[in-house]
């Protein structure tokens, strides 16, 4: 059974509990996002290839692409390509690593992303989520045994029949959960997710389980199982991953 390592599950900033996000299938050389956490890759490489999918281009997503110079030492990789939106690959290329911020140039491919990408036994399909600021990519990953989705940096909507037929029926749905549901109009406004929205929207797509991402890094251990506890009202059994889990799919 593939096994899915959670990296970093928090938002914006990294506290004492949680770094930013990044997902890893080591057997495929499959990494989503790459945030604060990214240095845990370099423990769980095992292939000669590494296939990044950034969601977008803020920096709590991409950051740790900085730290490749010491995530691949040693370790006889032979290909790393970064996929995305063309407009936040050039942030990536021409921002992230400009000389002032970063001394060393990206030694690496940045692929504009295809409609679907085979890696591995993985099929790779994302869709466009327009409502985050600068936009962000919903990922499903399918491979002949099981499916999961990814969408974060989102507005859960059960509204949205687009993205809930993009995801429908998927084993897993890994989503973010910034804010608790007394705060919808800051949610709207900064194009994150609701508790019971995110809830709401797992049960219209069907999904078979729901786990819950992108902490706000503010929040105490209580509120967030007050954020739970209203996702758990629309969809039972979910709760927050937490950094270096483990996910059988």
């Amino acid at each position: 059974m593939p096994k899915l390592h959670v990296l970093g599950t928090g938002g914006y900033h990294p506290n004492d509990l949680r770094h930013t996000a990044c997902l890893m299938l080591p057997e495929a050389g499959i990494i989503l996002d790459a945030g604060t956490s990214f240095f845990r890759t370099r423990e769980l490489i095992t292939t000669t290839t590494l296939d990044i999918f950034l969601t977008h281009a803020h920096l709590d997503h991409c950051q740790g692409l900085t730290y490749l110079l010491d995530v691949l030492l040693d370790k006889h990789v032979g290909r790393v390509t970064v996929h995305g939106l063309g407009d936040h690959l050039e942030a990536v290329g021409g921002d992230l690593f400009r000389t002032r911020l970063f001394p060393v140039p990206f030694g690496h491919e940045l692929k504009p992303i295809a409609t679907e990408t085979q890696v591995d036994a993985w099929t790779v399909r994302w869709l466009i989520q327009p409502e985050h600021p600068g936009m962000s990519l919903g990922y499903r990953l399918d491979s002949p045994e099981v499916s999961f989705a990814y969408l974060t940096d989102t507005i859960a909507d059960p509204r949205d029949e687009e993205k809930a037929a993009f995801i429908r029926g998927v084993d897993l749905l890994i989503h973010e959960c910034y804010f608790a549901n007394a705060f919808t109009e800051l949610a709207a406004r900064t194009g994150h997710s609701c508790a019971g929205a995110v809830g709401q929207f797992a049960t219209k797509a069907e999904v078979g389980r729901l786990a819950l991402t992108h902490a706000n890094p503010i929040l105490t251990p209580e509120e967030l199982r007050t954020i739970e506890n209203e996702v758990n009202a629309e969809f039972p059994e979910s709760r927050f991953l937490e950094d270096q889990e483990v996910l059988s799919l």
